[in-house]
């Protein structure tokens, strides 16, 4: 994120507004997670964690929780990995 000043010269400023593409990639992610038919008690622990990475989208607090859904991932790549593979790069990108 940077300030500028109004007055600046020689200064071009792109912004990208995401927040409708990141919402998109985590309804998408839920619903994978939903069609998966997991065990309920996992797929409520997801659904938790996904809603807190869309709710964090963007800020600083988005980092732990996005450390904790790979927590998650690993404990059960088994059967997580199919469902969220397509949706690991982008999240990964929204981390740096």
């Amino acid at each position: 994120m940077q300030n500028l000043s109004s007055g600046s010269t020689n200064v071009t400023q792109h912004a990208k507004l995401q927040k409708g593409i990141d919402s998109e990639l985590f309804a998408k992610l839920r619903d994978a997670i939903i069609a998966a038919k997991l065990p309920k008690t996992l797929e409520a622990e997801l659904g938790g964690v996904v809603e807190d990475l869309r709710a964090t989208s963007g800020t600083s607090d988005f980092k732990e929780k996005y450390y904790r859904f790979m927590g998650i991932f690993a404990d059960h790549v088994q059967v997580l990995g199919p469902v969220v593979a397509p949706f690991l790069p982008p999240l990964a990108a929204m981390v740096a």
